[in-house]
């Protein structure tokens, strides 16, 4: 059984797509010096930073996900 990208529900499309993008933005937002909290390692900053970051991107992905999915089969 394949399931291919458009069989995906869209809470889960926007979801993965959510967290590529907040794992991305954690990766150039630990570079910057003005997010770098004291005394903490680069490299457990920029963990934390890109988990953190992917986590939340994709809680904010499945809601809006699952908000677009449900307006789309209403229309249905």
């Amino acid at each position: 059984m394949d399931m291919v990208w458009k069989d995906w529900p869209y809470w889960l499309k926007g979801g993965i797509i959510f967290a590529i993008i907040g794992f991305v933005s954690g990766c150039v937002l630990s570079q910057n010096d003005t997010f770098v909290l004291s005394g903490s390692s680069d490299v457990v900053w920029i963990v934390y930073m890109a988990i953190s970051l992917t986590i939340v991107g994709f809680i904010v992905g499945t809601i809006l996900g699952s908000i677009y999915g449900s307006i789309k089969n209403k229309e249905k």
